[in-house]
């Protein structure tokens, strides 16, 4: 905080800390940070990235990309302190499955649930959202995207909690509203859209789909397998096409 502090001109943050850092007091002493526009966080736990939302102020902030270890309740409480009215364009979540991710939520000082629990959510000039493996239901998703009238592209990878009745939902009420429609659709390892013949009308209704699963994975090897077996077999004919008759027939008699 005293570094930080000390950098009222910084326009990139990039906090690299696997640990469990930042647990504070009841100091309520907040800092601006008027010129941060990018935030990378890579090892917090989510407290104390709430932490340090808590105490630090970003109204310039537009990229924001996270990296965290913890419970998806967690994720989401630190997903709910960002949505506090910045300018953020781009947001990227990634949860990965460290050692408190099926744990139970972390306990935060009174303060710092307070804070998060009146935040009114908002992110009006969000136009980016990429989830990986945060868990969340088709209820939070639906809440997430109805506090960003923006938004236009929505990445979801790994997630298994999204089905295809809960994005079909949120799309057509998007097309329906004066929210900004969908426009780019990405849907990566996500167990419920494995058959693309159930969400085609979702497809029809977004411009630009882009879709995996883990079928696809298996299906590549398969067909890489094939071509080089196909290749063996033509060297092989290629090979033998070179002797003449003699020769084979010398072969044949050994």
């Amino acid at each position: 905080m005293a570094l930080i502090s000390k950098a009222p001109s910084l326009e990139t943050l990039v906090v690299e800390i696997r640990t469990q850092a930042m647990r504070d007091s009841e100091t309520e002493t907040v800092h601006t940070m008027s010129c941060l526009q990018r935030l990378r966080i890579d090892g917090l736990f989510p407290y104390s990235l709430l932490y340090l939302l808590f105490h630090i102020r970003m109204p310039a902030l537009q990229h924001v990309d996270l990296t965290l270890t913890g419970t998806c309740a967690d994720v989401l409480k630190v997903i709910r302190a960002f949505m506090r009215g910045m300018p953020i364009e781009e947001f990227s979540i990634r949860r990965t499955m460290g050692r408190d991710a099926f744990g139970t939520s972390s306990l935060l000082l009174p303060h710092i649930e307070t804070f998060v629990a009146n935040i009114t959510p908002s992110l009006p000039m969000l136009t980016r959202l990429s989830l990986e493996n945060v868990q969340l239901d088709d209820g939070a998703l639906k809440e997430l995207t109805d506090a960003m009238p923006r938004l236009e592209t929505l990445l979801l990878c790994s997630e298994e909690n999204v089905t295809v009745e809960g994005l079909r939902g949120i799309v057509i009420e998007r097309l329906q509203s004066t929210a900004t429609a969908i426009k780019c659709l990405n849907i990566v390892c996500s167990p419920h859209f494995n058959d693309a013949g159930d969400w085609d009308d979702i497809v029809d209704l977004v411009p630009q789909v882009m879709w995996l699963n883990d079928d696809d994975d298996d299906e590549n090897a398969d067909q890489e397998y094939a071509e080089t077996s196909d290749a063996e077999s033509e060297t092989d004919s290629e090979i033998d096409a070179v002797l003449d008759d003699e020769e084979i027939a010398l072969i044949a008699k050994k």
